[in-house]
């Protein structure tokens, strides 16, 4: 459940850190390494997901890929988010785009 809420938001929300980094990119893989609980009571589960993202980037339109004047490239990115989910209504969670912290730091190197 939580990977599908994870993946749902990578493909369909733009995130800023890839949408800067090329003409435009599209999400192959979400994959979650950690889930740690940040707080926990009686009302409200805080968790923090940790994992990777896989995008391939691509520079130049359709066409120029075609005519060979466009690249793609496949890489992968960590991120992490937060989880908040109510208890009583568990089956109401979401992440919002803005939660998602990517590090696309190894892009500049």
């Amino acid at each position: 459940m939580i990977w599908g809420i994870t993946n749902e938001v990578f493909n369909s929300e733009t995130i800023h850190e890839f949408d800067i980094l090329s003409t435009h990119y599209y999400v192959n893989e979400t994959l979650i390494d950690n889930i740690t609980i940040n707080y926990i009571d009686d009302s409200l589960v805080d968790l923090l997901i940790r994992g990777y993202v896989g995008i391939n980037r691509q520079y130049g339109s359709d066409g120029d890929l075609r005519r060979g004047d466009g690249v793609k490239f496949d890489e992968s990115y960590p991120f992490k988010t937060s989880l908040k989910i109510n208890v009583t209504t568990p089956l109401e969670m979401s992440i919002l785009p803005e939660d998602i912290q990517v590090d696309n730091s190894k892009f500049y190197e």
